[in-house]
């Protein structure tokens, strides 16, 4: 069982880790790796974003995070990450449903989107798993991306 909180300032070292690990990097849009100075200026602008629910997740310790930015009042965007050592094991589909349940308390009638590039099939499924449905094959930020929603 996992439990989710969430984020606070003390997080930023493990939110900088997760996003820089290589196989995160690959399957992201920009991947180039982020700066600890760069990283700290955007954290810390989301902390303070009241439409960004940034979510921890842990068992005895942090497992990864889920991020939900409210665009409108009709759109949002989800990701994830996953600690490498938990990978594989279920968490990303719990995380997933977890906090679009928390966010759907506060937020019924908004469309949770997600855009996957068409190679990282490991989120393809994970997404799938969580019940976000397939609208579309599109070009995401110059990327062949999916475009999952849950309505």
């Amino acid at each position: 069982m996992i439990n989710l909180r969430l984020a606070e300032p003390k997080d930023i070292k493990s939110y900088f880790n997760w996003a820089n690990d290589d196989s995160v990097r690959n399957v992201s849009f920009n991947s180039e790796k982020i700066t600890y100075q760069d990283h700290q200026v955007w954290f810390e602008k989301q902390l303070n974003d009241e439409n960004c629910f940034m979510y921890v997740f842990y068992t005895h310790i942090d497992i990864g995070q889920v991020r939900i930015q409210k665009f409108t009042d009709n759109d949002a965007i989800i990701n994830i990450s996953l600690d490498e050592k938990f990978r594989g094991k279920g968490y990303g589909v719990q995380m997933l449903t977890m906090s679009t349940e928390l966010f759907r308390e506060s937020f019924p009638n908004i469309i949770i989107n997600a855009y996957i590039k068409v190679e990282n099939i490991a989120s393809k499924i994970v997404f799938e798993k969580s019940k976000f449905k397939l609208k579309d094959t599109l070009i995401y930020k110059n990327i062949n991306s999916y475009h999952y929603i849950k309505v």
